[in-house]
């Protein structure tokens, strides 16, 4: 269960987190019934995950079933979860040396 996952929408229509239990709910009246969504999963840790062609039943419960996300390497995100790395730094070249 994963807690303060960002979750939005293309086209946009609302961003929400899910809460202590992983649950969210999207109440927008942006909705279309018609038009297919991308259900797009962020979270610092994890791999972007994108459930496509997602079509919701207007006024309805929709059900998106159990999401799976896929931890992040720590070279991918800085040295482990959470944390970002910052950006390298050029080498230190001699005034007179590796510039032109």
């Amino acid at each position: 269960v994963l807690d303060d996952v960002n979750i939005s929408t293309r086209p946009s229509t609302i961003e929400v987190k899910t809460d202590e239990d992983g649950n969210f709910e999207f109440i927008s009246e942006d909705f279309l019934s018609d038009v297919p969504y991308e259900i797009v999963f962020s979270h610092i840790d994890y791999k972007q995950h994108i459930e496509d062609g997602y079509q919701p039943n207007i006024d309805d419960d929709n059900d998106l079933g159990l999401i799976l996300m896929t931890p992040l390497p720590p070279e991918d995100n800085g040295g482990g979860p959470g944390t970002i790395a910052p950006p390298s730094t050029p080498p230190d070249f001699p005034e007179d040396e590796g510039r032109d």
